[in-house]
Formats: C-alpha cells, structure tokens, sequence
C-alpha cells in the first residue's frame, strides 16, 4: 500500500500485535506515512437489526494510507 500509487488504499485487518505496532513505526520512520486507523463495523445486508448488536470474531480495523508512488527506475520499459 505504502509503495503504490499515489492514491488512498485501504486493508481490513484484526488485532493490533506488537509486531505489527512496530512495523508501522518503521514504515513511518522510512517512509514518512503514516496509517489512519478507524475501527470496522460490518454491515449485515438483509440481517434484522436484532441480530447486528452480536460482536462476532475479534475487533477489525480498517487501516488506510497514501501511497508514496515509487516506480522502479531500473526496470526496463517498452519503447513502441
């Protein structure tokens, strides 16, 4: 995501572990992005409301970034 267009991308992820805490932090460090992290909250289509209060599985985060639009320089290229 970080490496791609520069566009905004966007990845459902669970739980927050160390590891992953610490490889954003490198991200940042090298990259200078950081991630928008807003909680995920499914939408159940043609499920009663009843039933959308149930927490099922761990929590979910929605994890968002621009991307810094590398392009590899040393891959050849085409000439039409």
């Amino acid at each position: 995501m970080v490496l791609g267009p520069k566009d905004v991308s966007k990845v459902v992820l669970g739980i927050l572990t160390p590891y992953t805490i610490n490889f954003l932090k490198h991200i940042k460090d090298f990259f200078g992005v950081s991630f928008k992290i807003d909680p995920y909250k499914e939408q159940f289509i043609g499920v009663d409301d009843d039933t959308s209060d149930l927490n099922l599985g761990s929590p979910k985060f929605i994890f968002s970034c621009m991307g810094v639009g590398y392009t590899n320089i040393s891959k050849p290229q085409l000439i039409m």
